[in-house]
């Protein structure tokens, strides 16, 4: 994988990561670990008030 190649991955993890933390208001430490476990192939159960 070429530098151009992660640099673009990064931005697109980036730009998605913005785009959940529109949605997700004030969690931004849960947007990055559920992003994080997506990337890793894991699996996330999350809880909070509705």
């Amino acid at each position: 994988m070429s530098q151009e190649d992660r640099m673009d991955v990064h931005s697109q993890i980036q730009t998605l990561e913005q785009l959940l933390n529109r949605s997700i208001i004030g969690q931004n430490d849960v947007v990055e670990r559920l992003l994080l476990t997506l990337l890793c192939d894991g699996n996330v159960l999350v809880e909070h008030y509705p």
